[in-house]
Formats: structure tokens, C-alpha cells, sequence
């Protein structure tokens, strides 16, 4: 997770790149990022796929060689919360705020449209961050303590906390809190 080298402007003339949203590169890693829908042929019953996080890894990092895309940058973000846990999501909010400190002005999905402020693209691209089916689900999965074989996910203090986890508890001798 070498953010500086992620940082360093494409080019001095473009120092964000091209716009590749509609490029082959931007499609495969919108569709790597889906993974693959539980599937039925006659009785035979293909579970869900997860994403390949280490591939969506892989072509974000190409991706943002070329272009400082939002979009690519919050699946990253994504793929280092999912391999990496807790500290894969705080490098990619780093990554994402220095992102947005240096290159706000030409960062993709551009913020003006026809020669007007638009800045719909980019909240658009944003809403990644608190889709609670994608990111927000990921870092509630993530690894908060371990300890003789039992891990206790963020998921798993968020209900002791709000006073909601009525399942029964996977500790010895009852819950911890």
C-alpha cells in the first residue's frame, strides 16, 4: 500500500490523466468489483462468487497510473479494506483525502460539466464511501479482536454497543461487554 507513488501526478500537463470511465480497463474493474451472482443450471446451484479483491487490486493500481479517478479509487479502497482490514481502510481514506487535497481542481469524474460547476458526478462517485452493500458492509466485517480463535468483528461491537446483539453469545461463560 504505497500511497506516495499513487500521489505522483500522471503528467505535468494532465497531472490527473485522462477521463477512462468509458474505457475497456474501467469496465473490467466496475465488473470485477460485482463479482458473480448465485446461478442455476437445472439442479445444480452455483453459489455466489465474492470479487477477486487481489484483481480489483491490481487494475485499480493500473487504473490510477494513468487516471486520479474517484471511482477507482474508492473500489482500492474497497480491495485493501477487504485484504487488509481495519488498516487497509485507514491507508485508503488517506490515500482518497490527499487525493482530494492535491488534485481537487482536476481530479475525474470532472466537477464542472458545459463550463458549469456539476458537482453530481463526484458525489456520485463518493457515495461509495457509506454504501452500506459495499465499503460500509466491508469495514463492519472487519478483523476488531482475536483471541483463542475467536474473532469479534466491528459488526460484532456495533451490536453490543446499540444493544441489538440478541444472538446467542460465541463466548465462553457469555458476552464480553
Amino acid at each position: 500500500m504505497d500511497i506516495a507513488s499513487l500521489l505522483t501526478p500522471v503528467s505535468q500537463e494532465h497531472p490527473c490523466g485522462a477521463d477512462l470511465e468509458y474505457s475497456a480497463e474501467f469496465i473490467h474493474l466496475i465488473q470485477l468489483a460485482q463479482g458473480k451472482a448465485e446461478q442455476q443450471f437445472g439442479d445444480f446451484i452455483m453459489p455466489t462468487q465474492e470479487p477477486d479483491w487481489r484483481q480489483i487490486e491490481k487494475s485499480a493500481l493500473a487504473l490510477l497510473a494513468r487516471s486520479k479517478d474517484l471511482h477507482t479509487i474508492i473500489l482500492l479502497i474497497q480491495a485493501w479494506c477487504r485484504q487488509h482490514g481495519l488498516a487497509g481502510y485507514a491507508q485508503g481514506l488517506m490515500l482518497l483525502e490527499q487525493m482530494v487535497a492535491r488534485y481537487w481542481e482536476t481530479l475525474w469524474p470532472a466537477a464542472v460539466l458545459d463550463g458549469k460547476p456539476d458537482p453530481l458526478m463526484r458525489i456520485n462517485a463518493l457515495q461509495g464511501l457509506g454504501d452500506g452493500f459495499a465499503l460500509a458492509k466491508q469495514v463492519r466485517l472487519c478483523e476488531f479482536a482475536r483471541l483463542n480463535g475467536i474473532t469479534l468483528t466491528m459488526a460484532d461491537v456495533m451490536k453490543c454497543l446499540d444493544g441489538s446483539n440478541t444472538e446467542e453469545s460465541p463466548f465462553p461463560g457469555g458476552s464480553i461487554f
